[in-house]
């Protein structure tokens, strides 16, 4: 009524039934085979963040001759049922975000890993927007299309940057008043924690203002001055009529607050229009409408 037992570090120690063992000389007594199984435990309130915030959709495993696998929930929560005790090295993956690991000795039953965050890196795209003079644009709006939607808007320098985007093929759309929209196709490559995609040269927009101006009078209205000035007085810009007294000027798509357009002419009194907002629209004509200068007169 002998027993054997078989027993390692974090496996489940075995222990054969009892029976009588009989050893004969020159002989070898088989007890055949037996396999230990691995002793577990379980993880639970694990959480994945990216430092600050709990990360959701980040796949955690645990590589182990009993190997775990969970994806965190809404609340970036994980657990793990069933993994061999002993030290382990948890390894938490997203997309969009550099690998991060855990390394912990997991015991026999529960294991609360409160306060021991895995925390994950988000890879950083930058890129900057400039104009023709490669002066870089504040305000433009930019979006990163593809594997999910990102968005920004350009700060000092035209700079813009996005976190936690995924490799693969993006459209970025950029827009600004007084600039062409544009579409740009750029490839995030995978693998890197960092990304520069090259910067973007975003083409004025321009609209057009229109007039008549023409001389009380005369039959060729052609040389009279037609001056747009700012709230300041600062010129805009500038033309003159043609021989019907039209007059056009091609502008950059704004609102020129409070501005002014002057008339003039050699032996005619100047006017200038009441202040009032000019609004240009890119590939569109704003009309001023019409005005007849008076003949200058003495006695």
């Amino acid at each position: 009524s002998s027993t054997i037992q078989y027993s390692n570090t974090n496996y489940t120690t075995q222990t054969s039934t009892a029976a009588d063992i009989v050893i004969t000389a020159d002989s070898t007594t088989s007890q055949g085979a037996v396999t230990l199984s691995r002793s577990t435990g379980d993880l639970v309130n694990g959480t994945v963040t990216d430092g600050t915030n709990l990360l959701n959709g980040v796949t955690v495993t645990i590589t182990d001759s009993v190997t775990g696998v969970s994806t965190t929930t809404s609340t970036g929560n994980y657990s793990l049922s069933g993994v061999g005790i002993g030290g382990n090295t948890l390894t938490a993956t997203a997309a969009g975000y550099s690998e991060g690991t855990l390394s912990y000795t997991i015991a026999s039953g529960s294991n609360d890993l409160t306060g021991q965050a895995i925390a994950l890196t988000a890879n950083a795209i930058d890129g900057t927007i400039v104009d023709g003079s490669n002066n870089g644009i504040v305000g433009a709006s930019v979006s990163l299309v593809g594997n999910g939607t990102y968005t920004d808007t350009t700060i000092t320098g035209g700079v813009y940057s996005f976190r936690g985007v995924p490799s693969g093929t993006y459209e970025l759309n950029l827009t600004m008043r007084g600039y062409q929209a544009q579409k740009v196709t750029v490839y995030i490559p995978a693998g890197e924690s960092s990304h520069t995609i090259s910067a973007v040269d975003m083409t004025k927009a321009y609209g057009t203002l229109s007039g008549i101006a023409q001389l009380d009078g005369a039959t060729d209205h052609s040389g009279v001055a037609v001056t747009v000035k700012d709230s300041g007085g600062t010129t805009i810009d500038s033309t003159t009529t043609d021989i019907n007294g039209v007059w056009s000027l091609s502008l950059t798509e704004a609102t020129y607050a409070s501005s002014t357009i002057q008339y003039s002419n050699t032996n005619y009194t100047t006017q200038t229009s009441t202040a009032a907002d000019i609004v240009i629209t890119a590939d569109s004509t704003t009309s001023q409408g019409a005005v007849t200068l008076s003949r200058s007169t003495g006695d």
